[in-house]
């Protein structure tokens, strides 16, 4: 049987979303994928038009649609509307994102009769392959390769532990869900899900494997679950010897970790936080990815002691995140749009609850430009009834759509492929073009800003070389004035300058918005210190201490201060 386009779209998607790396291109991690999102839209928009039409998928296609409409509504509230349309530098969840999950949902609701089997395959053939190269991320060293372990911990291909244990756990249901009489097969596939997650060093997620096995028990014959389980153990075994060879961070020993080592104590302050911020913006919130926006200012002691300089750019749970940044109607929008697809008939269970324990990670961890819209493909490929009714748009048109996120997806390569070789170079000429290709997020500016400070070092500190790299910094500051360390590095081009005055106002505004932030009040008090502030720079270094303790340097400046007070 001849597969539809769409489903042969939908499957080249869930192989190569998680495996797509190369060094060639800047934060390849998320870059690639974040830019293959741009084709997403480009198919699966039309697509959602034409299960708009359809009686069988109305109800979810126009909730998802809605939800769509609504985080542009939200992205033309914020307060600066274009970083929030593209999303952060490094993470990307910013609307066209959260447009993009709709998208995918489309995509895989489009699929023909046999295109859930082949999403199957590709989700397991993409988790074998992060698993591969997780277990030899710890087994050896992959550096040279770009693929250096992440706190000691294997992050696969995803740049991020917690990313590749999500992966894990949705394919650990896949395997769970399969036909008992392969079962050899799929226990030595389980044997390379345990040592995955024991590698990847995330709690949760095994702990979810683990709790999947006696409630797969009701519905699947127990000699299957058991030696399923039986091979999860051996994996976790196998993960264990790996990490105490390589030094790293297993699962089961950052378990035996204090509560507040584990970053616990720092989502809950700062969903603390998030309660004071959606209060202020309660309708359309402050914009898709801009939860680092609403939250920044109110960082409380006790979450600037947990990591003064650590910034949740995410809220680490998806509906405190949306509730932040598309307010109680996006939250709403987006809760039904979830109802309404697990509502319909479920054609594929497997892919179900593989979309279903991806969003439940998605309650303790952040969203990711690979994992996320997988489990939104996955939740709509689980419902698929086949082809749709006739396409509501002219084939031209859904043509020229996917024309345009190609194009979109190339460009977005080919600028960080610039970005990456300024990056190494610092080439000018490459930096600018980096700028032109990408979206105007701050770290393009700020990179422009360093080739010409490095330019300025090589020739003696020309002065209109300074001058340029500091207007570049102070773009990037602006482009996103809610990002502290862009403020930062422009006061600290500033202090070099000797431009006290300015590099006060741009500290003040990085403090603005990372209050316990020791690099800063580090600088501040040292600024203030310099001018005979004493009282200033005491406050600054006291501030500085209280959420880092140990700085033998800012004690003594500190001391410093108080004895120059004392004798004036």
């Amino acid at each position: 049987m001849r597969r539809s386009p769409i489903t042969v779209f939908a499957a080249g998607m869930a192989l190569l979303l998680p495996v797509l790396f190369t060094t060639a291109i800047a934060a390849s991690s998320w870059l690639l994928r974040y830019a293959a999102l741009a084709l997403v839209l480009g198919v699966g928009l039309p697509a959602l038009a034409s299960l708009v039409r359809d009686p069988r998928t109305r109800r979810p296609a126009v909730l998802g649609a809605a939800f769509a409409a609504w985080c542009l509504v939200c992205t033309a509230f914020a307060r600066y509307p274009i970083v929030t349309l593209f999303g952060t530098f490094g993470l990307g969840t910013g609307a066209l994102f959260s447009i993009s999950l709709v998208a995918a949902w489309a995509i895989g609701a489009s699929v023909d009769e046999k295109g859930p089997a082949l999403i199957e395959k590709a989700l397991l053939v993409a988790a074998a392959i992060n698993i591969a190269v997780a277990i030899a991320q710890m087994a050896t060293d992959l550096k040279p390769l770009g693929l250096d372990l992440l706190d000691r911990r294997s992050s696969g291909l995803l740049g991020n532990p917690v990313f590749l244990a999500e992966l894990l756990v949705g394919a650990f249901w896949l395997v769970l869900l399969r036909s008992p009489g392969r079962w050899p097969a799929w226990a030595l596939y389980a044997v390379g899900i345990g040592a995955g997650l024991q590698v990847s060093g995330s709690r949760l997620p095994l702990a979810i494997a683990i709790l999947a096995l006696p409630v797969a028990a009701f519905f699947i014959p127990k000699q299957f679950v058991a030696a399923i389980g039986v091979a999860l153990v051996l994996g976790i075994g196998l993960g264990t010897l790996l990490t105490q060879h390589a030094g790293g961070a297993s699962t089961s020993s950052r378990l035996a970790e204090p509560l507040g080592a584990s970053g616990n104590r720092a989502r809950l302050e700062t969903w603390r936080a998030a309660g004071t911020a959606i209060a202020q913006r309660p309708i359309v919130g402050f914009g898709p990815g801009r939860y680092n926006e609403a939250t920044g200012p109110l960082r409380s002691y006790a979450l600037g002691r947990a990591g003064p300089d650590k910034i949740f750019i995410d809220a680490h749970n998806l509906l405190i995140e949306y509730t932040t940044t598309t307010g109680l109607p996006g939250l709403a929008l987006l809760v039904t749009f979830l109802i309404a697809i697990v509502r319909r008939r479920i054609t594929s269970v497997p892919l179900l609850v593989y979309g279903l324990a991806i969003l439940d990670g998605h309650l303790v961890e952040p969203q990711n430009v690979a994992v996320t819209p997988l489990a939104f493909l996955a939740l709509g490929a689980a419902t698929a009834e086949g082809p749709a009714l006739r396409p509501l748009l002219p084939t031209v048109v859904r043509a020229l759509a996917a024309v345009i996120g190609t194009g979109l997806t190339a460009q977005l390569l080919v600028g960080g492929y610039y970005f990456q070789e300024a990056a190494l170079d610092f080439n000018l000429d490459r930096a600018h073009a980096a700028l032109r290709l990408l979206p105007p997020w701050p770290q393009t500016a700020a990179l422009v800003g360093r080739v010409y400070t490095f330019q300025s070092k090589t020739t003696r500190h020309r002065p209109d070389l300074v001058r340029q790299a500091r207007r570049w910094q102070r773009i990037a500051a602006l482009r996103d004035p809610s990002n502290a360390t862009q403020w930062q590095e422009l006061a600290e081009g500033q202090l070099a300058d000797g431009n006290r005055q300015a590099a006060r106002a741009s500290l003040r505004a990085s403090l603005h918005w990372n209050p316990w932030s020791t690099r800063g009040l580090d600088d501040l008090g040292t600024l203030e210190l310099s001018e005979h502030h004493w009282d200033a720079a005491i406050r600054a270094f006291e501030k500085s201490l209280r959420a880092k303790p140990v700085q033998p340097e800012a004690q003594r400046l500190l001391d410093q201060a108080r004895a120059e007070k004392a004798r004036a």
